[in-house]
């Protein structure tokens, strides 16, 4: 069964005669993982160790381990940090912040664009904050 657009669930959400039974008949569409379990699948998916992904997002160990838990939960540039760590792609990092109930990254926003570059081709995350640095656009890191 295919999911319905955004769109389709706000007409949806709009004709249903309460909020309850919105959810009851929508959720298929609901379904999504939580953080905390979407980087713990991740993980093992990729093979990595907790500390390896600590050590190449450059995420604090106790922190990291509390937002893997599903204890804590990150800001925006630590999300991302974490994609970087586990070498996430571009589809699965916007998976990641959605699952972390976050915005989007926007290729029509400079320091977006850096960081969805730099998650396409592989890049490093010392690289990516090396070209914002170039660029006089905030670190990955710099606000928290």
């Amino acid at each position: 069964m295919t999911k319905n657009s955004t769109t389709m669930l706000i007409n949806k959400l709009n004709k249903a005669s309460s909020v309850y039974s919105y959810l009851d008949k929508s959720g298929n569409d609901m379904a999504m993982q939580n953080m905390s379990e979407y980087l713990n699948d991740k993980l093992s998916e990729k093979g990595l160790t907790k500390r390896e992904v600590f050590w190449k997002g450059n995420v604090d160990d106790i922190y990291g381990y509390q937002i893997f838990q599903g204890k804590k939960r990150p800001s925006f540039d630590v999300v991302v940090r974490l994609a970087f760590g586990l070498g996430l792609s571009f589809d699965e990092t916007k998976v990641l912040l959605k699952s972390a109930r976050l915005c989007a990254l926007s290729p029509r926003i400079k320091r977006d664009a850096v960081i969805i570059y730099g998650l396409q081709h592989g890049v490093s995350l010392d690289a990516v904050n090396e070209q914002l640095y170039d660029l006089g656009e905030m670190l990955l890191g710099d606000k928290d």
